[in-house]
Parts: C-alpha cells; sequence; structure tokens
C-alpha cells in the first residue's frame, strides 16, 4: 500500500477518534468511508471492529461514575443482542435501502423537533420501556446496515442526559454491538488474522489522539456538548440522504 494511502488512513482514524471522545459517537462514521476507498468497504467494516470496541471500553472506563444514572441499563443490554440478531435476519429478508429511509426519516424527525423547539419525547422519558425499545431499533439497523449511531445518538440526546452519562450509555450499547458483530463475523469467516492485525494497528492512532478528545469533551460546557451533538447527527443525516439516492 502507497505511503500517502496509509496516512490519509491514519488521519481518518485520528479524525474519527477526535470525534468519538468529544460525542461519545462517530469513529466509525468517519473512519470506515476513508479506510473503504483504500482497502474496501468489508475489510474496513471487519477492521474497524478492534478499534471500536477498544475506544468504547476507554471512554466506559473514563466515565463509569455515570453509572447509577443511566436507565434500564440491563434491559438495554439484553435489547442491544436481541437486535443484532435480529437485525442479521432483516438483512436478508429486506432492501436496505428502505431501512436506511427508516433510519433518515427517524433522525430527521428528531431534528425538527429540536429545530422547532417542541417535545413530543416527554414519555419517552418516562416510560421504563423506551431504553429497550430504542435499543432493539437501534440493534436490528446494526445487525442489517452496519451503522446505528444515528439511532443511538438521538435517543440518548432525547432523554438529556449528562455528558457523561450519555457518552456511557451509547458506548455501552455500541460494545453489545461490537462483540455480537465480531462473533457474526468470525462465524462468517470474513474476521481473518490479517484483519484482526490490522484492526490491532488501528488502535494506535485512536489511543493516541483519543486522550486529547476526552480532555477537550470534559472543557466544553453541557450546552455546547449538546450543540455539537445536534450538527454531528445533522452531518449523519445528509450522509443517510446521500446514500439513499446514490
Amino acid at each position: 500500500m502507497p505511503l500517502e494511502s496509509i496516512a490519509i488512513i491514519v488521519l481518518g482514524l485520528a479524525l474519527g477518534a477526535l470525534v468519538k471522545g468529544v460525542s461519545g459517537i462517530g469513529l466509525p462514521l468517519v473512519a470506515i468511508p476513508v479506510m473503504a476507498g483504500f482497502i474496501g468497504v468489508e475489510t474496513s467494516v471487519a477492521v474497524m471492529v478492534i478499534p471500536g470496541f477498544f475506544v468504547q471500553s476507554w471512554l466506559v472506563w473514563t466515565h463509569r461514575r455515570e453509572l447509577p444514572a443511566l436507565p434500564s441499563l440491563g434491559a438495554m443490554m439484553l435489547a442491544a443482542l436481541v437486535g443484532v440478531a435480529a437485525g442479521s435476519w432483516v438483512l436478508s429478508a429486506v432492501d436496505e435501502r428502505w431501512l436506511t429511509v427508516a433510519m433518515a426519516l427517524w433522525v430527521g424527525t428528531y431534528l425538527a423537533t429540536v429545530a422547532l423547539r417542541i417535545d413530543p419525547w416527554e414519555r419517552l422519558r418516562r416510560a421504563k420501556r423506551g431504553g429497550p425499545v430504542a435499543v432493539l431499533a437501534a440493534g436490528m439497523v446494526q445487525g442489517a446496515t452496519g451503522i446505528s449511531g444515528p439511532l443511538i445518538a438521538s435517543y440518548m440526546h432525547a432523554l438529556r442526559l449528562t455528558k457523561g452519562a450519555y457518552i456511557l450509555c451509547a458506548n455501552l450499547i455500541f460494545q453489545v454491538f461490537m462483540v455480537a458483530q465480531f462473533a457474526s463475523l468470525g462465524a462468517l469467516g470474513l474476521m481473518t488474522w490479517e484483519r484482526i492485525q490490522l484492526g490491532l494497528l488501528a488502535c494506535i492512532p485512536v489511543a493516541v489522539v483519543l486522550p486529547i478528545a476526552i480532555a477537550i469533551s470534559r472543557r466544553i460546557s453541557q450546552r455546547l456538548f449538546n450543540g455539537f451533538v445536534i450538527l454531528l447527527l445533522a452531518a449523519m443525516e445528509i450522509r443517510l440522504i446521500v446514500r439513499i439516492f446514490a
């Protein structure tokens, strides 16, 4: 692989780690498109599992003191496992474009409520079953398309969690997704030793940038953090729409 290609891949990983450390989401959404142009989509998705789990473990440990603030955590973890398993079946039965359309409608609707300053999410925040249902849906999308960030991000933002609780809860769910994805890729013979090695190497630029991103996250206000998440959701929405019509 040319040195220029390696440099671009490292830059994509570093940028993804920066976004992830500040907002709690975004590493695969930033890094995979960059990597896919050089090593292919399938390899990029497989390689990203290891640094993804590495980052999530780091962020969960960093914000572990926020654990008591999380609603229905056990039920959400179980729902994540069931959702990924169901999503694998959906992948074989439903056109991926319709799943992307559904995700774009979800995120677009949430952004519209924020822009119009209306709050239809009060009942969802109070509902004890709201979290598991949302995570179940996100798990199905993860299993079917590999992209669940927009659903998780919008639901967690609607809960109005603090920065630490938001990052902890989102990454605990993503960890379950990564474990299920690693098992699925291994069962399908797609998690080769070469890809595992690439995944371990990908952890290096991520490990360099992540502490900087966490430090930035701790220094910004809750209002600025919320604004950053909204901007990230808007970027995700644009990417989903482009994917639908591509």
